[in-house]
């Protein structure tokens, strides 16, 4: 039996996904310190269900 999960929470453990677009909006990250921000959260997220053990990762779900 493979092993998956239906979504991934993207906000992050702390709400890091807000702050990140709240930084943005109100200019205090440049554009390119937003991109590496949101795809290291990203990359994180990914990382944490490998680690979990899922056999099927959620991808295309994370938004900004």
């Amino acid at each position: 039996m493979k092993t998956a999960i239906i979504g991934y929470p993207y906000i992050g453990k702390n709400r890091e996904w807000k702050k990140m677009i709240e930084d943005f909006l109100q200019k205090n990250v440049t554009e390119k310190e937003f991109y590496l921000h949101m795809r290291e959260l990203q990359c994180n997220h990914i990382a944490k269900q490998q680690i979990a053990g899922l056999d099927v990762l959620t991808m295309g779900d994370f938004t900004y």
